[in-house]
């Protein structure tokens, strides 16, 4: 349908979609989606030419000071008053309740694309506000919230993975940065000393996919040159590539290598004390409390093709 059909009957929709380029920075999490039909949840100002109110939903996050400062930004935007609901629980069920209601919300955050809600009129194609910064974006971006050639929402995070060791560990071992899926096992193996794994790469082994877990299944599939998913929406993970680089990461699941049963954290995985590098981006990305003790003994390389 024509997106300007699908906005909100009371308010005129260049101005809504006016608002909803704007408020595609708030906050930190998925995807960001306008939504369609007419949720009845949006307070135009009333005739006098006052501020509309927007509503936008976000799921909780555990990391402290996100909250405030979401809000802090809704304060901030002078063109719209928007109400920020942070949602406790599962927060899918409670969107996909408020979506069907007059009470849902205008924008709201979203973990994956989801091909239903554009076919049931849910979401608006956001095609003319994407445009004028389009470039800011990756085609993978781009390609996650899209649907018929019509972008649907926006990525509001991207994950940068590396893999950290600690130099004085390698040079002790006789062991060079890995820049192949063998020389990984291989220095794996060689760190897997005194008392000290070789790698952390989740609790999982990298292989549950799950939040929280998975973190090797995606890479190792792309250093194949294939993916899941390909672009002509074919089956890319059996493919004779595919199934060398599946058998190598369990090869390096059942090397003994891996340090395995590290303590959770709240909503992050993080390297244990007991481990040391190298490690996966994804754990040690986050490990900030030793930002500066590790800063003149570590360095990091992107992770083997």
């Amino acid at each position: 349908m024509p997106a300007e059909k699908s906005l909100l009957p009371n308010m005129p929709p260049s101005t809504r979609r006016t608002f909803l380029s704007l408020l595609g920075a708030l906050g930190a999490g998925g995807a960001l989606a306008a939504c369609g039909g007419d949720s009845g949840g949006l307070d135009s100002g009333g005739s006098g030419g006052g501020k509309p109110t927007l509503k936008q939903w976000y799921h909780l996050y555990g990391e402290s000071g996100t909250e405030q400062a979401v809000k802090r930004y809704a304060e901030g935007y002078d063109k719209a008053t928007v109400e920020v609901q942070w949602t406790p629980g599962d927060y899918n069920s409670k969107l996909a309740s408020g979506l069907l209601s007059d009470n849902g919300p205008d924008v709201f955050e979203y973990g994956e694309f989801n091909v239903d809600m554009v076919r049931s009129g849910q979401v608006a194609p956001l095609d003319d506000i994407v445009g004028p910064v389009r470039d800011d974006y990756t085609d993978a971006d781009i390609t996650a919230t899209s649907l018929d050639g019509s972008i649907y929402g926006v990525k509001i995070v991207d994950d940068t993975g590396f893999i950290y060791y600690r130099k004085s560990l390698l040079a002790a071992a006789g062991v060079q940065p890995p820049t192949t899926m063998d020389e990984l096992i291989d220095a794996s193996r060689a760190l897997d000393r005194n008392g000290i794994k070789g790698l952390f790469i989740g609790n999982d082994a990298g292989v549950t996919p799950a939040f929280g877990g998975g973190a090797m299944l995606d890479p190792v599939l792309w250093m194949a040159g294939t993916a899941n998913l390909t672009a002509d929406n074919k089956i890319g993970f059996t493919t004779p590539e595919a199934k060398d680089a599946l058998r190598k990461l369990r090869e390096l699941a059942d090397s003994g290598s891996l340090l395995l049963g590290a303590p959770p954290t709240s909503g992050t995985r993080r390297r244990s004390r007991r481990s040391s590098p190298p490690c996966s981006g994804a754990a040690c990305g986050r490990c900030r409390r030793s930002r500066r003790r590790w800063a003149t003994t570590s360095a990091s390389c992107p992770g083997p093709p």
